[in-house]
């Protein structure tokens, strides 16, 4: 594809492609080329979009950038890392309305669909608890711990004193594994088994615990692991 603007017929130009044909018909490199606007000598803005589209691969990674490295991308300056930004949030403040709208957890799809977007593509692994009430409805949800799951980095005793503390009677558990493979570990299995035993004592059920990956997810529950 030629991304030179100059290059590029005028009703195939990312906006007047967007007011003919539908916002929804532009690529990412185009939706992206429209935030940022303008690009530089060396790049057209719709090379500026192609190359960030590049190295992010999605606008799921693109989601967990941060400002100290975007303003190194050759082109991008303080006002267009903020304006990048702010769309990222937008995104995320979406799915966590669609989130706190969702009346019940009925399977293991509904926690991937609704949470995974917050923390697949993070780079360490990120332990999340959603407390719920007896009819499995959500009180609240938690990033709890960051970085590796051991038993040195997740405090079960944190997790139900959260859990008495908001009256929940049930929690699902889930983390994602930034290498992309959602199988489970042996550590996996063991903290998830402990925090289930603990759970049992004192009748907090622990539903689920849910492994986010790239692409797909699995279910501790559903393989049988607890």
């Amino acid at each position: 594809m030629n991304y030179k603007i100059e290059k590029i017929p005028l009703y195939d130009r990312p906006r007047e492609k967007a007011i003919n044909l539908g916002i929804e018909y532009l690529s990412n490199e185009e939706l992206l080329a429209l935030v940022l606007r303008c690009g530089t000598k060396k790049r057209s803005v719709l090379e500026l979009a192609h190359f960030i589209m590049e190295k992010y691969s999605s606008f799921s990674n693109l989601l967990n950038c941060n400002y100290e490295e975007l303003i190194l991308i050759e082109g991008i300056k303080k006002a267009k890392a903020i304006e990048i930004l702010a769309i990222m949030e937008i995104a995320k403040r979406v799915q966590k309305n669609k989130i706190n709208n969702l009346k019940k957890i009925n399977d293991p799809e509904d926690i991937y669909n609704y949470f995974s977007l917050l923390i697949k593509d993070e780079k360490q692994e990120v332990f999340m608890v959603v407390f719920l009430d007896i009819k499995a409805h959500i009180i609240k949800y938690e990033k709890l711990f960051v970085g590796g799951i051991s038993s040195s980095i997740i405090d079960i005793n944190v997790i139900f004193k959260k859990a008495l503390l908001y009256g929940s009677s049930k929690i699902i558990c889930l983390h994602n594994h930034p290498s992309g493979d959602p199988s489970p570990s042996n550590q996996d299995i063991f903290i998830s088994q402990k925090i289930m035993k603990l759970g049992e004592l004192l009748n907090i059920k622990l539903m689920d615990h849910i492994i986010i990956g790239k692409k797909g997810y699995i279910s501790l529950k559903k393989e049988s692991y607890i």
